[in-house]
């Protein structure tokens, strides 16, 4: 008798039973923040890489002041000087930085102690007083080359970073940081003075060896102007104590960007932005952040997504009332337009669009926003949001270009730059 063995299937794990969920929405107050990185989405291009300039302009592209509308376009240099300070005799040494002489290579614009500076507790009362050494930057420009006609400048960034280099048996004392909080002159200032600001740090010198970072920030009207020298004075310092008479005891770097505008700097000139807003809520949330810091890279994050806070906040009927005239819906949604057709990648003509040899606009609308278009014979187009359709030549002369420039196109936009019905506007 044969028996037959059973074959039985594999056994399925059975399954859980299904339990019905309810998914609860968490309390309004209990909502996590908004995260950093969508804030900064708030920021223009342009915002973004003005907060660079300001917080580690060592590290940030070449770019500039995003204030003026329109832009201006200009020529943009990184200029730098390095070296060390020595403490003096009486056991103090100093550092003073005046941002607005870095315009030209032979201004002397940074002044460090050596080992003969007998200055103790006090910054000096010149730039060249005794056993001070001044120095200036490799910038392209010298003074003599300044004209209202034929080269202006103005300031969009300057860092001072100071580390110690001393020997190890040497590191003592303690740094004393300063930015004038109104960019004023802080020579001849005492220790005691320097702690009542505000915005004055102090920090002790130990073997980490960090370093401390100092950063300008426009704070009138003429240090975010074009101009011939602007608004200069020696409103970037530190002071530090050591063991007396102690040669290359902190070492030092100082980082300017600059703008240029006029016939002498026309070489190299690329297009510039507007960002009112954006320009507005980077100052505004930097005074709130203070200038001394450790780290570039940290203090342009956090600059960053404090404006874009700011900005997100301020994203409701604050911004919709009219500013200057073209409104500040425009700075809010229409400067990102501004920059998508004058930015590196230029839109190429569109159908309707046909070079045109003309120098009006026959035909303007009083009051009406036009997206204007005009270009030399070599091919170089510059686009521009204007109410005040002028002639060519007073549109070159607004934006600093050489002459032989035509109307291209003049279309009709709203506030926010969108397109307005119907074709065009051509010259001639």
């Amino acid at each position: 008798m044969s028996t037959k063995k059973k074959t039985t299937k594999q056994q399925r794990p059975k399954a859980r039973p299904k339990v019905a969920r309810t998914k609860q929405r968490r309390p309004r107050a209990q909502e996590r923040p908004r995260p950093a990185g969508r804030l900064r989405e708030r920021l223009s291009t342009s915002a973004l890489m003005y907060a660079a300039a300001l917080r580690d302009t060592k590290n940030a592209d070449l770019t500039c002041v995003p204030s003026q509308y329109p832009p201006i376009p200009s020529t943009k240099y990184k200029m730098w000087t390095k070296g060390a300070a020595s403490v003096g005799s009486a056991g103090w040494g100093a550092i003073v930085v005046d941002p607005g002489y870095g315009v030209c290579s032979d201004l002397q614009c940074v002044s460090v102690s050596s080992t003969a500076w007998a200055g103790s507790g006090q910054l000096p009362a010149t730039m060249t007083a005794a056993g001070m050494v001044p120095t200036v930057n490799n910038g392209p420009f010298v003074s003599g080359q300044l004209s209202s006609q034929s080269l202006q400048a103005r300031l969009v960034g300057c860092n001072l970073t100071v580390w110690p280099i001393c020997a190890e048996l040497d590191l003592q004392g303690e740094l004393y940081a300063i930015t004038h909080p109104d960019n004023e002159s802080l020579l001849n200032m005492t220790v005691a003075q320097i702690n009542g600001y505000p915005t004055s740090l102090r920090f002790p010198v130990d073997s980490s060896r960090r370093s401390i970072t100092l950063s300008w920030s426009p704070t009138k009207p003429e240090d975010v102007d074009f101009n011939i020298m602007g608004h200069h004075q020696p409103s970037m310092a530190i002071i530090f104590t050591g063991k007396a008479a102690t040669s290359n005891w902190l070492a030092y770097e100082v980082y300017w960007i600059y703008e240029y505008i006029g016939s002498t700097a026309a070489a190299g000139k690329s297009i510039s932005y507007a960002d009112p807003a954006g320009f507005s809520a980077v100052l505004t949330t930097l005074d709130t952040q203070g200038g001394i810091y450790e780290s570039g890279r940290a203090a342009v994050k956090s600059l960053v997504n404090a404006a874009g806070q700011y900005l997100y906040e301020m994203s409701g009927p604050v911004l919709t009332g009219a500013q200057g005239a073209v409104g500040a819906s425009m700075a809010a949604y229409g400067m990102r337009a501004m920059e998508r057709y004058g930015g590196p990648r230029i839109p190429p003509p569109g159908a309707d669009v046909r070079p045109v040899a003309a120098t009006t606009i026959e035909t303007p609308t009083l009051g009406q926003l036009y997206r204007v278009a005009i270009r030399n014979a070599a091919g170089d187009a510059r686009y521009f949001f204007t109410r005040d359709l002028k002639s060519v030549k007073a549109h070159e002369v607004d934006h600093g270009l050489v002459g032989g420039y035509t109307f291209w196109s003049a279309t009709p936009v709203d506030d926010q730059h969108n397109e307005m019905p119907g074709p065009p506007q051509m010259g001639g």
